[in-house]
């Protein structure tokens, strides 16, 4: 059961970093949350490091089925693109995971901020 926002004893900041993914990996959160515990999800960037434009995707796992948040999205040659904002979170509930992958897994990173809700 989802954490009651009101009941909120401690908010942990946290952020994930995703170094050239080679295939869909457990992104945020690294391990799963325990009950009782919600995840907000502030910010997702995507940096591609390279001199050619690469796709990245990223999924929110529910329950053993993707659901996408970007698919193939186009990143352009050496820039960064946000895929979450903080002003639009994103509350994973318990055993909900984000996964990530990457069309090319050389050259792109993925950096999250997220805070831990108990």
């Amino acid at each position: 059961m989802a954490l009651n926002l009101v009941n909120v004893a401690t908010i942990t900041g946290m952020t994930s970093i995703l170094l050239n993914p080679t295939s869909s990996t457990t992104f945020v959160p690294p391990v799963t949350p325990a009950a009782g515990k919600l995840i907000r999800l502030n910010s997702v960037y995507v940096c591609n490091t390279t001199s050619g434009a690469l796709t990245a995707s990223l999924f929110i796992n529910r329950s053993g089925t993707d659901h996408a948040l970007a698919s193939s999205l186009s990143v352009a040659a050496n820039t960064t693109t946000v895929i979450v904002i903080r002003e639009s979170p994103i509350y994973l509930e318990e055993t909900t995971d984000i996964l990530e992958a990457a069309g090319s897994a050389t050259g792109l990173s993925f950096t999250a901020s997220y805070e831990l809700l108990a």
